[in-house]
């Protein structure tokens, strides 16, 4: 289209493919056909008498540059509109200028790539030198891929650096995993303990379902537990039970006292499990973020021209996702009623 992304000057509205577009013959300014019925006249019919001649803007022409190179180039590569520079395929920023592609990359950016963050924006409060190695990569293009907590962060991966450390400890992904790796954008980590969180979940599962089963037969003898006992009748049963304890006979109280210290172990054994892959998640959390922090900054600084372009992707591949966190909740929550279900069915 002709005078695409430029807009009539009468109502301001941007021209689309197929409005009734008509030209002021005396400077060539575009007009909605309508609007010019309604004004009657040129909207720049002031400027008529200086010579003015109608021209596209700076986007407007860049966009038809960018048309015209598209089909003069082979379809390997992408031609950015901001600037014309040839982009390798599927790329989302332009390596040149920092342009971002797409309709959200441009709703996020601002459709003019006013990008203009301060690099050292996230470095602000770290003890640490700027220029720092961290296995081969700058201490501030770290922070601007960890962005939140880099205080924490960055001395962190500074130390384990120099020392070629692997064990730390995070008491996040102690407490917190497998949200944690979701929540720092650690898909691939996050689905692992996810699993070995649902594997030994599973197998603790089995005895402490076998145990509780026991006990509730047992304990059968004493109150009534079926699938149409109240509440109410259940604390009845089980307070006449409490009163009555004493008088039963030693065998049946050791009986009762051992099934129950088996449930108690159990329910303690399958507590733990949930813990044993948490452990190795605080043990190497850290180590784990460092390793794909390091291979991401490296590969965005090789592909970027500039640092405006780095801090552009940065922006987008590093930080934290809420979102990951709050779907690895949910899932989770989802396997938990999945196994908790099991172990009642058996």
């Amino acid at each position: 289209m002709l005078y695409e992304n430029t807009t009539c000057p009468a109502c301001g509205v941007e021209f689309r493919e197929g409005d009734d577009i008509v030209v002021c013959p005396d400077c060539g300014t575009p007009h909605h056909r309508s609007c010019w019925k309604t004004f009657g006249k040129c909207a720049n019919e002031g400027r008529h008498g200086d010579g003015f001649v109608w021209t596209a803007p700076r986007s407007a022409a860049k966009v038809n540059e960018y048309a015209s190179k598209t089909e003069t180039k082979e379809e390997t590569e992408v031609i950015c509109p901001s600037c014309g520079a040839g982009c390798p395929p599927d790329t989302l920023v332009c390596p040149e200028c920092g342009m971002s592609f797409g309709a959200v990359g441009r709703a996020f950016y601002g459709a003019e790539q006013d990008f203009n963050i301060d690099p050292g924006f996230f470095f602000d409060g770290v003890k640490a030198d700027p220029d720092d190695s961290i296995d081969g990569i700058k201490a501030r293009d770290a922070a601007a891929y960890v962005q939140t907590r880099t205080v924490r962060y960055i001395p962190k991966f500074i130390a384990m650096s120099r020392k070629n450390k692997k064990v730390g400890w995070n008491w996040a992904a102690l407490f917190l995993s497998p949200l944690w790796f979701f929540y720092r954008k650690m898909y691939k980590a996050g689905i692992l303990f996810v699993s070995l969180t649902c594997i030994a979940l599973l197998f603790a599962s089995i005895p402490l379902s076998n145990a509780s089963a026991d006990f509730v037969e047992y304990m059968s003898n004493y109150i009534e537990i079926t699938n149409t006992t109240t509440i109410e009748e259940f604390s009845e049963d089980y307070n006449e039970f409490l009163i009555n304890y004493e008088n039963l006979p030693e065998s049946e109280r050791t009986e009762i006292e051992r099934l129950y210290k088996g449930v108690a172990s159990c329910f303690a054994l399958f507590v733990c499990s949930y813990f044993v892959a948490n452990i190795f998640a605080a043990l190497y959390g850290d180590y784990l973020y460092k390793s794909k922090m390091v291979r991401e900054v490296a590969s965005m600084r090789s592909f970027a021209k500039n640092d405006k372009t780095f801090l552009v992707l940065a922006m987008k591949r590093g930080g934290v996702s809420v979102f990951s966190a709050i779907g690895c909740m949910l899932s989770l929550n989802f396997l938990f009623q999945l196994i908790t279900g099991y172990i009642r069915i058996m």
